[in-house]
C-alpha cells in the first residue's frame, strides 16, 4: 500500500513539473511560469535562432521576428501551436516613469489611483473596455490590471497587466485571439500574473507613498495620457501584425 502511495505521489508531481514551467527573460530579470502549451522565445539572439521554426509558422523570418521583439519592447514572447493565444512581457521607458520610479508611490491616493488607471485606458468605436482594476501583490509591487475586448469583429481581447518599476513601464499582456476572454483563460492569466517576479533594485512599500508629494500626483495625471499612447500604439501594432500572420497563412 505505501509503495503504490509512493508511486501515485510521484506520478502526481511528475504532472505537475510537465504542465507548466519556469522561464526567465531580461538577463534573469523576469521570471514567470507558464503552462507547457506555450512556446517560449525570449528576445534574444540564440533564443529566435533556436525557435527558427517555430517563428516561421507565425509568418516571420528570423530577422523580421527580432525587429517586431525590439519595436514592441518585448521581452519574452509565447504562443500556443494555433496561435490563438500568447502570452508576452513588454518593458520601456518614457520621461514620466523615469521620474515616478515606482506605481506603488500611488498607492495612498484613491482618487488619483483611479484617475491613473482611467487615463490608461480609452475606448473606440467597436471596442470595450471590460474592466480596470489594481493588484498589490506581497513583494510591494502594485500593478494595474486592465481588460479589454478590441475590433469590430470582437475576435481579439486581451487581459493586461502594467506597473512601472525602477524607473520602467513593465507590462504583461494575455491575448486571446478568439474573441471574448473566458473564464478559464482568465484563471490561466491570473496564474501566470502571480507568478511573474521582477528583479528591483530600488524596494518602495506598499502605502508608504508620499515621496513625491501631492505635486507629482496631480501631474502623473496628465503625464499619463503619454502612457496611453504608447500602450494604444502598442497593442495596435500587435493587432495588425496578427493581421498579417492570418493572412500569409
Amino acid at each position: 500500500m505505501i509503495a503504490a502511495l509512493l508511486v501515485c505521489l510521484l506520478l502526481f508531481c511528475w504532472t505537475l513539473s510537465a504542465s507548466a514551467a519556469g522561464v526567465t527573460a531580461d538577463g534573469g530579470n523576469v521570471r514567470l511560469t507558464l503552462p507547457d502549451k506555450y512556446t517560449v522565445v525570449e528576445n534574444t539572439a540564440a533564443s529566435i535562432s533556436e525557435h527558427a521554426s517555430f517563428i516561421g509558422t507565425l509568418g516571420h523570418s528570423t530577422d523580421s521576428f527580432s525587429s517586431y521583439l525590439k519595436e514592441a519592447g518585448i521581452l519574452l514572447f509565447a504562443a500556443t501551436a494555433d496561435n490563438t493565444s500568447q502570452v508576452q512581457v513588454k518593458s520601456w521607458t518614457t520621461d514620466f516613469s523615469e521620474k515616478l520610479g515606482n506605481l506603488a508611490l500611488f498607492s495612498d491616493d484613491e482618487e488619483s489611483l483611479n484617475k491613473a488607471a482611467e487615463s490608461l485606458v480609452t475606448e473606440s468605436e467597436g471596442e470595450q473596455v471590460k474592466g480596470i482594476s489594481r493588484v498589490a501583490k506581497s513583494d510591494g509591487t502594485l500593478s494595474l490590471r486592465i481588460e479589454k475586448l478590441v475590433s469590430a469583429e470582437r475576435d481579439f481581447s486581451y487581459l493586461q497587466y502594467v506597473t512601472i518599476l525602477d524607473g520602467r513601464y513593465y507590462a504583461l499582456v494575455y491575448y486571446n485571439f478568439g474573441g471574448e476572454l473566458t473564464d478559464a483563460q482568465r484563471s490561466e492569466a491570473e496564474a501566470i500574473f502571480s507568478s511573474l517576479s521582477i528583479t528591483q533594485k530600488n524596494t518602495v512599500s506598499i502605502g508608504g507613498g508620499n515621496l513625491l508629494g501631492t505635486v507629482l500626483l496631480w501631474a502623473a495625471i496628465g503625464i499619463l495620457a503619454i502612457f496611453s499612447v504608447v500602450l494604444a500604439v502598442s497593442l495596435i501594432r500587435d493587432f495588425r501584425i496578427r493581421r498579417m500572420e492570418r493572412a500569409r497563412t
